[in-house]
C-alpha cells in the first residue's frame, strides 16, 4: 500500500554532485511500501528528517537489496552501453552507484549520513567487508559514471561485496556462537 506524498529538503551533506547538485527538495509522489532505489539515498535522507517514518529501515535487515536491484538493472545497462547510448546510461548508472553505496552502509547497519565524497570514500574503505581498493574504485565511479569501465567496475564491486559480506557475516556468526 502506497503512502502519501512527501517532500524531503536536502541538507548540504546530501546536496552533492553527481546525485543532487541541482536540487534542494526531493518530492516523492508516494512512499514505497517496500525498499526501492528509485530515488537515490531516499531512505537515508528521510531517516535524517523523520526517524519514525518506517518501523524497519533497510539497514536494520540483513538483506542485500543492491544485489537484487543490480541483477534486474545490469542487462538493461549492458544493452545501452552496447548500443553506445550514453545519454540513456547516465541516470541508471548514477542510480546503481547510489544503490551500491547505500548497500555498503546498510550492510554495516547504518544509514548514509553524507554524500560528500571524502566522507563516503573514507567510510566505505574502512568497512570490514569492503572490496579491495574500494576507495579508489568508488571515486572513479563518482567521477565518470557514464563510462563502460564504470559499469564493469560496478559489476565487479557487486560480486566482491557479495563474497566479502558472506565471509564477514559467517565470521560474525561463529564469533557470536563461541561467545555464548
Amino acid at each position: 500500500m502506497e503512502q502519501p506524498c512527501i517532500s524531503i529538503e536536502l541538507t548540504d551533506s546530501f546536496h552533492v554532485k553527481p546525485f543532487y547538485q541541482n536540487c534542494r527538495l526531493l518530492d516523492v509522489k508516494a512512499m514505497p511500501s517496500h525498499f526501492s532505489f528509485e530515488y537515490p539515498f531516499f531512505y537515508d535522507m528521510l531517516y535524517c528528517q523523520q526517524k519514525d517514518a518506517y518501523s524497519l529501515w533497510p539497514w536494520q535487515t540483513r538483506e542485500n537489496y543492491f544485489h537484487i536491484f543490480w541483477e534486474q538493472k545490469k542487462e538493461e545497462l549492458r544493452t545501452s552501453f552496447h548500443d553506445r547510448n550514453l545519454k540513456a546510461v547516465r541516470q541508471p548508472m548514477l542510480q546503481s552507484i547510489a544503490a551500491f553505496i547505500d548497500q555498503m552502509y546498510w550492510s554495516a547497519g547504518k544509514p548514509v549520513r553524507s554524500l560528500v565524497h571524502d566522507v563516503i570514500l573514507t567510510d566505505l574503505s574502512t568497512l570490514p567487508f569492503a572490496p579491495l581498493n574500494s576507495k579508489e574504485r568508488v571515486n572513479y565511479l563518482l567521477k565518470q559514471p557514464d563510462r563502460y569501465l564504470s559499469f564493469i567496475q560496478l559489476d565487479e564491486l557487486e560480486q566482491e561485496l557479495v563474497k566479502k559480506l558472506a565471509i564477514y557475516r559467517r565470521k560474525q556468526k561463529i564469533e557470536n556462537e563461541s561467545g555464548r
